[in-house]
């Protein structure tokens, strides 16, 4: 399904999970998508974590914001047009268990609203036979799950490419060049020149290109990083875990699987030897298993984040827009920013009036 070219031509730069879902919103919406990647598909950046939590009560309060509910439903229905389609989109809807680990946090988190809470002594059937350690009790958020990056990416990006997107790896933006006389920008790239009526930057962690004269600043950002531990269990919990860190349990066959555990923060130019051991050390307070459990696998990434946490879209040039500072949020806020956004990218370029040589 291609779509005419007298369409708005839309570039977007970063192929992580905001620019392959804003590749699928703005084909869907019948624009003419490139989309852009500097590593081969599924290998670079925070997108390709192993397992990522779509879980809305986050942070020591566990306080989930209305954004992030709305988020969560959007990403739930964009998950639920994609299986509809036939594509296996890696996506459980699990229900997500956090565990308090004080009396105080107790206190705190059983007048939450919207949540199933358990007391120590009132522990549900599928967490006690998880084998989870909950002396102060917790909650299950029964609309959180989670997702397997690569399953999600590969559909979203498989469903774009239905719709006429083109999908281009290994291929680096050098530049974005001001159009000549109400033309279109032209995108210098490591495999030659683009062009395009609107550029949208997902770029992550990575530093942008350079942009036209006279493009705004983009905002200033902290790179964090982290790591993802994998641990073999012989006997995998009931649910994933959030909290001081988070854990994702994958089947492999019968009970047994394996459980990807991440949560530590490092500054990005800093290697950290320890993590591994420490993760499985906290890991292990909430799942004993863990702490006997052998290590599969190490996966190390870079995010980057805005000082309120709080993602950014914003409009550096007409018709170039930057999208970033997704943090952990990625996979429970793309979603939501893509659809408003590319009705506005293919709104813009429209009435924009450019058009292509």
């Amino acid at each position: 399904m291609n779509p005419p070219q007298d369409s708005p031509h839309v570039a977007v730069v970063g192929g992580g999970v905001m620019g392959s879902t804003l590749a699928y919103a703005l084909a869907r919406r019948g624009a003419r998508v490139t989309l852009l990647e500097r590593a081969p598909a599924g290998s670079g950046g925070a997108s390709a974590v192993p397992a990522a939590l779509l879980n809305p009560y986050r942070g020591r309060s566990a306080r989930a914001t209305g954004a992030d509910l709305a988020a969560l439903r959007a990403t739930w229905a964009l998950v639920a047009e994609l299986e509809a389609a036939g594509y296996r989109t890696g996506a459980v809807r699990s229900g997500v268990l956090r565990i308090a680990s004080s009396p105080k946090q107790a206190r705190l988190w059983a007048q939450r609203p919207g949540v199933r809470w358990f007391g120590p002594d009132a522990v549900p059937g599928r967490v006690a036979r998880g084998g989870f350690h909950t002396p102060f009790g917790g909650f299950v958020a029964r609309e959180g799950g989670f997702v397997l990056p690569s399953r999600y990416l590969a559909a979203l990006r498989a469903a774009a490419a239905a719709r006429g997107a083109a999908l281009r790896t290994a291929c680096e933006v050098l530049a974005v060049e001001a159009p000549q006389r109400g033309g279109p920008y032209t995108l210098r790239t490591a495999a030659g020149p683009l062009v395009a009526d609107a550029v949208a930057l997902c770029v992550g962690a990575h530093a942008l290109p350079p942009l036209p004269a006279g493009a705004a600043a983009p905002p200033e950002l902290t790179h964090v990083a982290g790591e993802v531990v994998t641990f073999a269990l012989g006997a995998l919990p009931s649910y994933p875990l959030a909290g001081a860190v988070y854990g994702v349990p994958v089947a492999a066959g019968g009970e047994a699987g394996v459980m990807h555990l991440g949560g530590n923060h490092r500054a990005a130019d800093r290697e950290d030897s320890s993590a591994p051991a420490r993760l499985q050390r906290a890991g292990g307070w909430f799942v004993p298993a863990l702490l006997g459990a052998p290590q599969c696998a190490v996966w190390s990434g870079v995010r980057a984040k805005a000082e309120d946490n709080r993602p950014r879209v914003l409009e550096l040039a007409p018709n170039v827009v930057f999208v970033g500072a997704l943090a952990g949020r990625g996979f429970l806020a793309a979603a939501a920013l893509a659809a408003p956004l590319a009705e506005a990218l293919v709104g813009g370029a429209r009435a924009g009036g450019r058009g292509h040589p």
